[in-house]
């Protein structure tokens, strides 16, 4: 959000006789503008919310044909709030690999390992019955690794591959993370 600069347009520059416009010299004026507004981008950045583009993809490569992709962010300090959703219309060109979902514009913290909270609220299109899809990010990057648990208290935690999805994948998601 940058000041409103109308009064500071509508302002006559000094001529040096004292006479004309205002005795602010409209060069200094813009200086400390510039700077506010500088300020208040930085803030923004640390306060504001961010609209993302998360793409599926896998370790082997490719890309899947989307018919909805779409994603929020926020930030307050060092924590991160996302959500978003993707919806798949055909795996494209996907090769064999893990999935992961990438694009986060904001990195997880690259210090000692904290385990982000990541939530699948709703999930169809899986090749195999599933009864929660989760996920986790490795320190210092910008993607969500998915894993799958295909029956309830199952404790093996499943990497979820190309082979687990079909081509109308869909999936609404969220989480919160450090930075």
């Amino acid at each position: 959000m940058a000041l409103n600069r109308a009064w500071y347009n509508a302002l006559i520059d000094d001529d040096g006789s004292g006479l004309t416009g205002s005795v602010w010299d409209k060069a200094d004026i813009k200086d400390l503008l510039d700077s506010v507004d500088a300020e208040l981008a930085r803030l923004d950045a640390l306060r504001g919310s961010t609209l993302w583009t998360p793409a599926l993809v896998s370790l082997g490569g490719g890309t899947p044909t989307y018919s909805y992709r779409g994603a929020v962010c926020a930030i307050n300090g060092r924590l991160v709030w996302y959500g978003g959703r993707i919806i798949l219309t055909s795996k494209g060109s996907l090769a064999a690999g893990a999935l992961a979902i990438s694009g986060l514009p904001y990195a997880c913290f690259a210090g000692e390992q904290i385990a982000p909270a990541f939530s699948v609220g709703y999930f169809s299109g899986l090749a195999y019955a599933a009864t929660t899809i989760g996920g986790y990010m490795d320190p210092a990057t910008t993607k969500i690794n998915l894993t799958w648990i295909n029956t309830p208290g199952q404790t093996a935690i499943t990497i979820l591959d190309t082979s687990h999805i079909t081509n109308t994948l869909s999936m609404t998601f969220g989480g919160i993370y450090i930075t």
